[in-house]
């Protein structure tokens, strides 16, 4: 509970942040923010699991790409659009896996077919049509703000503290992820 006790404690101090940082940098906060999130699932699979993978821009590609879809395409909340990216991303990691582990792809093999995977999405993504090519999806800017939408005012904090929340919370499942009989 140690390492808990500590992500409460950054998290509680990170929390005044954006009311002190100018709007510039809040934006490069909030980045740094998604970045983390990325960083742990990395973690996760190349720290404490030893497998170096390339795939994670991939997985973090579809899951972005699954809940503008579903955002600028049939109007569902970004909230339940991240959840849907979760699943489309995790279904996409069983495949691979599936078949790194099947062919007992390890070290230097097992990085180069993620990194093969995540450069042949890349090719698919920008070159198909419903993606919308290079361009990919413009989300719709809404009057107002909604946390429903995800949707603030240009220099408001509430973008840092979603990412902040979001942040702590892959954080907290980490630890007790890593701390568990799996």
């Amino acid at each position: 509970y140690r390492q808990l006790a500590i992500l409460g404690v950054l998290l509680l101090v990170a929390i005044p942040l954006p009311l002190i940082l100018p709007s510039a940098q809040g934006a490069v906060a909030v980045r740094i923010l998604i970045f983390v999130l990325m960083a742990v699932g990395w973690n996760i699979m190349s720290g404490f699991g030893g497998m170096f993978s390339f795939g994670h821009a991939a997985y973090f590609g579809l899951g972005a790409y699954t809940s503008a879809y579903l955002l600028v395409e049939r109007d569902v909340s970004p909230w339940v659009g991240m959840l849907a990216g979760m699943a489309v991303a995790a279904a996409a990691a069983v495949l691979i896996g599936y078949f790194a582990f099947r062919y007992k792809l390890r070290g230097a093999y097992f990085a180069l077919a993620t990194f093969a995977f995540a450069e042949m999405l890349r090719l698919v993504v920008t070159t198909t049509e419903f993606t919308n090519k290079a361009v990919g999806f413009q989300v719709p800017l809404i009057q107002g703000s909604s946390l429903w939408k995800i949707q603030f005012p240009a220099d408001s904090p509430a973008y840092f503290w979603v990412a902040l929340a979001l942040a702590g919370l892959a954080g907290a499942v980490a630890i007790l992820f890593v701390h568990s009989r799996a």
